[in-house]
């Protein structure tokens, strides 16, 4: 039904329009302030989401930015806005409205000690102020803003004449988190001559939780996805006391509770996670398929006045697979509490060299290796639905059914009636009856939904190369080329100590080689690009694979003299029109040819 809703209403045709207006004014010869305003509409496009494909439309940022500098002083501030137009998901059609706004303000300094020591000091402030009217946030919407306020203090020192010390530290305080976040960096460079330099570099970095996964609130999906609805999937953001489950329910699996949907006499109160206690509901919920497929009617209501104990049908616990709509068995000692989400933090080595030789090629090498701690996955399910446990229903229908249809008639029946009630692990066609959740003890969760959320991983280790090179043919032309390649791109659970795999959601290598042409005097530029991108796994709230695609892209500019200070320019992306995705539930990508007007005055 996902799958219709989407093709039904996705449209990829790409229509976006966007413009800039800037005014610098200079007081002094040491002074200036520039006033800057920029507007851009995606008036249509599919943009991949965390909670699969959206249709944008209409979706308007506007930015709004005045930058003033005197000598080593320079001051900033900036109010972006938001307004999604009448953008909303493919996979629920729900409407996502987003009219947030975001402040900004920057103010640096520096000095010189002598002749030898520089320092650079500044301190940021942000205010993210969400206005979603209920469409994201939900619940959290009179209570999800963000203020951030960091200051940091960069030093260069020169050592000797070709050795430089570079260190910084910054410290920053977020409202919603409960410590500070200190950030130190430190590298050395060495600049044998003038066309050449060696880096080592130290610098940890840390990124803090966004507005989604503190305060998303979000109708993400249905179950069963056609037909009357048993559960919704909710996605929601980590509250400040986390989430935990509720684990004192006498009689239920590993003294785990659930909640009951209304449609099997749920009233949204916890009860024992026994799946027996449901059995009658599960009958007839399934009871017509039953019959449809060629279980005698009487052999059915016989089964439906049955009513087994939880030592007789066990349960099995299946979390959804939110790609599909299957399910997939979990055991209860899988199920993890999620605790409040903290910062990322990202601690990168780095040895890096640039080189000029001849004043023809320029290379450029870096080697580096990252390790993340406690970074935030992407929205996951969390909490498994009950279901009756095959293998013992079967037993139980078998002993049941054999005095009263033949012990050939009973084992024929409870073969075909237990998978239909219970379901098959994995599959997407015999997913039984899911009979309650087991949710978290939180407000936040105190209906029968199915709950997507973020949580910190433990860590994870990479290491990369990045590799770039230009060659000057002439005074006119150039040939540069590019390398990156990433030592992974999939991390199993076991290695990062998480409750599922995750995938770096970018391919492990790619590169570029392009040809340039440039006349300063007639004022002319031009490039022709190939670009490639090895085949990667994605895995989010929509999981799947990005094949491999390679592009050719073009590009022109035209300054003319007679017309100081205009520029025309004309860019293609993928000239050859090769269709592709670039990402899981994103649109496929076709030729785009964007085309620019500036005027300088």
């Amino acid at each position: 039904m996902a799958d219709t809703l989407e093709m039904v209403h996705r449209d990829l045709r790409l229509r976006r329009q966007g413009g800039e207006a800037r005014v610098d004014f200079r007081p002094t010869r040491g002074s200036e302030i520039i006033a800057t305003y920029g507007r851009a509409v995606a008036g249509n496009a599919v943009e991949p989401t965390g909670l699969g494909p959206g249709q944008v439309r209409d979706w308007t940022f506007s930015s709004y930015q005045l930058r003033a500098r005197t000598g080593r002083l320079f001051a900033a501030a900036f109010l972006n806005t938001s307004d999604a137009g009448n953008t909303f998901l493919l996979r629920t059609l729900q409407p996502i409205i987003d009219k947030s706004t975001q402040r900004v303000g920057q103010v640096q300094h520096g000095f010189d000690l002598g002749l030898r020591q520089r320092f650079i000091y500044g301190v940021d402030y942000q205010h993210t102020v969400p206005k979603t009217e209920g469409s994201i946030n939900g619940r959290n919407e009179d209570d999800d803003d963000i203020k951030e306020i960091g200051g940091y203090l960069h030093s260069i020192t020169r050592l000797t004449p070709k050795l430089e010390l570079v260190s910084a530290a910054r410290l920053d305080n977020h409202s919603r988190l409960a410590k500070n976040v200190f950030s130190p960096r430190v590298a050395l460079v060495f600049k044998p001559t003038e066309s050449q330099n060696v880096r080592a570099t130290f610098n940890r970095a840390f990124s803090t939780p966004s507005t989604n996964n503190l305060f998303l609130d979000l109708l993400a999906g249905r179950i069963p996805a056609s037909g009357t609805q048993l559960y919704g999937v909710r996605a929601l953001g980590v509250p400040a006391s986390g989430f935990t489950f509720k684990r004192d329910c006498a009689g239920g699996l590993n003294s785990l509770c659930m909640r009951v949907p209304a449609a099997f006499g749920g009233t949204g109160t916890q009860i024992p996670a026994a799946a027996a206690l449901l059995y009658r509901a599960a009958v007839g919920a399934a009871s017509a398929r039953l019959i449809a497929g060629g279980v005698p009617a009487s052999l059915v209501s016989y089964m439906a006045s049955l009513q087994p104990t939880p030592a007789q049908v066990s349960t099995q616990l299946r979390i959804l697979n939110t790609a599909n709509g299957s399910f997939v068995d979990v055991a209860p000692t899988d199920l993890r509490d999620v605790a409040p989400i903290t910062p990322t933090t990202n601690s990168t080595f780095e040895l890096g060299y640039k080189s000029d030789i001849a004043r023809r090629l320029r290379l450029s090498v870096d080697l580096w290796r990252e390790q993340k701690r406690n970074f935030v996955g992407p929205l996951i399910v969390e909490t498994p639905n009950v279901f009756l446990d095959r293998a013992s229903l079967q037993a139980y229908l078998t002993a049941q059914l054999t005095p009263v249809a033949g012990a050939a008639t009973a084992a024929a029946v409870a073969a075909r009636v237990a998978p239909a009630l219970a379901g098959i692990s994995g599959s997407s066609t015999v997913t039984g009856v899911p009979l309650g959740v087991v949710n978290f003890d939180h407000t936040l969760s105190s209906a029968s939904d199915v709950i997507v959320t973020y949580r910190n991983f433990g860590k994870l280790s990479v290491w990369g190369t990045d590799f770039g090179a230009e060659w000057l043919i002439g005074d006119r032309f150039s040939v540069v080329g590019t390398l990156s390649h990433v030592s992974k791109d999939f991390f199993p659970r076991s290695e990062i100590g998480g409750v599922q795999d995750i995938s770096l959601n970018a391919p492990r290598s790619k590169g570029s080689l392009a040809g340039r042409f440039s006349d300063e005097p007639k004022g002319m530029s031009g490039e022709l690009r190939f670009r490639a991108v090895t085949t990667f796994p994605v895995y989010s709230f929509i999981n799947g694979t990005v094949r491999t695609y390679q592009l050719v892209d073009a590009g022109f500019s035209f300054r003319p003299a007679v017309l100081r200070g205009a520029l025309w320019a004309i860019n293609a992306t993928n000239i050859l029109d090769r269709k592709h995705t670039e990402f899981v539930g994103g649109g496929e990508i076709g030729r785009l040819v964007m085309t620019r007007l500036q005027a300088t005055f």
